[in-house]
C-alpha cells in the first residue's frame, strides 16, 4: 500500500510499503510485545495513518490476536470497551493517550477493573511524567517507540522485565541504526547526530520520485531526517528533526521545546 507522508514540513511525499516490510515489521513486533490469540486490542486511529493500520489491524491479526473496531479518537469509547471486551493493549497516537490521562478521572471504575498488559505509543512521544501517570492508574507499562513512514519500525522500547529508560525510544526493531554527522562519520555513544537506518523494514524508495529517493539515501542507509544519540548500553534517543528548527533573533529554537512550553498552559 502506499503512504503519504511530507514530515512537519514539505509537500507531500508517497511511500510505497511492500509485502516484505509489513510482514517483517509484524513477526518483529510480535515477538517483542509477545503478542498471541488471548491479547485483544484497539483501533482507533484513522486507518490511513501507518500506525492506524500496521499497529491496530496488521499486527493483532497476524498474531491471532482480537481488535476492537471504535470511532476515530473515541475516547469515551475507549473505556466503555474495558467492561465489555477486557482489552489487553492499546496501540494509539500519544494524542489519544494524553486524552485518557485528561478523561480518566471520569470513569473510576473502568480504570479499576483494567487488564492490560501494555499500552504503545504511536506518530510521536509522551512526556516522561505523562507515561508515568498512565501506567499509575492502569498498573501497565507505557511503550514509547520510534518509527516513520518510509520505515515501519525503527526502534521500540521492551516489555519488562527488560530495562527501560522513559527518555529513550528503545532499542533497534529490525534493522541497525546509528547517528552520523554532516561528514557521514559515525557518531560515539551520547554524540548527537541524523540517526540513519538499514534494514529489511525500510522501504525501496518514493514512488515516481528518483530525485528525491537518491537524496533519501546515503548506500543502503536510509535518512530519517530526526537528530539523536545511541547510548553505551543501546539505547536510542530522539531530539527532534533536523527541519524542526526554527531561526529567531540569531537563536536557533526546536519546535519540540515550543511545543512542550505550550503544554503546560492550561
Amino acid at each position: 500500500y502506499v503512504l503519504v507522508t511530507s514530515g512537519t514540513t514539505g509537500r507531500p511525499k508517497l511511500a510505497p510499503l511492500g509485502h516484505r516490510q509489513l510482514l517483517d515489521f509484524a513477526d518483529a513486533m510480535i515477538d517483542l510485545l509477545r503478542l498471541g490469540p488471548e491479547d485483544v486490542g484497539y483501533a482507533l486511529a484513522p486507518f490511513h495513518f501507518a500506525g492506524g493500520l500496521r499497529s491496530s489491524i496488521l499486527i493483532p491479526s497476524l498474531a491471532g490476536a482480537s481488535f476492537v473496531c471504535l470511532q476515530e479518537s473515541d475516547v469515551d469509547g475507549f473505556f466503555r470497551a474495558i467492561e465489555t471486551f477486557a482489552p489487553t493493549h492499546l496501540a494509539a497516537p500519544f494524542a489519544i493517550h494524553r486524552a485518557i490521562l485528561r478523561r480518566a478521572a471520569e470513569f473510576p471504575g473502568q480504570v479499576a477493573s483494567s487488564r492490560f498488559r501494555f499500552l504503545r505509543t504511536t506518530a510521536g512521544r509522551l512526556d516522561p511524567d505523562e507515561s508515568a501517570a498512565l501506567e499509575r492508574l492502569f498498573r501497565a507499562p507505557v511503550l514509547q517507540g520510534f518509527g516513520s513512514t518510509e520505515v515501519c519500525g525503527i526502534a521500540h522500547e521492551p516489555m519488562p522485565p527488560r530495562p527501560r529508560k522513559h527518555e529513550s525510544v528503545g532499542i533497534p526493531v529490525g534493522g541497525e541504526v546509528r547517528a552520523v554527522d554532516t561528514g557521514g562519520r559515525t557518531c560515539g555513544p551520547g554524540e548527537t547526530g541524523e540517526l540513519v537506518v538499514r534494514g529489511p523494514l525500510v522501504f525501496d524508495g518514493y514512488l515516481d520520485d528518483p530525485d528525491l529517493t537518491a537524496r533519501s539515501f546515503t548506500g543502503e542507509w536510509f535518512r530519517t531526517g530526526d537528530l539523536g544519540t545511541e547510548a553505551a548500553d543501546g539505547m536510542l534517543y530522539c531530539h527532534g528533526r533536523i527541519d524542526d528548527q526554527i531561526k529567531l533573533n540569531g537563536y536557533r529554537l526546536e519546535l519540540l521545546e515550543v511545543d512542550a512550553a505550550l503544554a503546560t498552559l492550561p
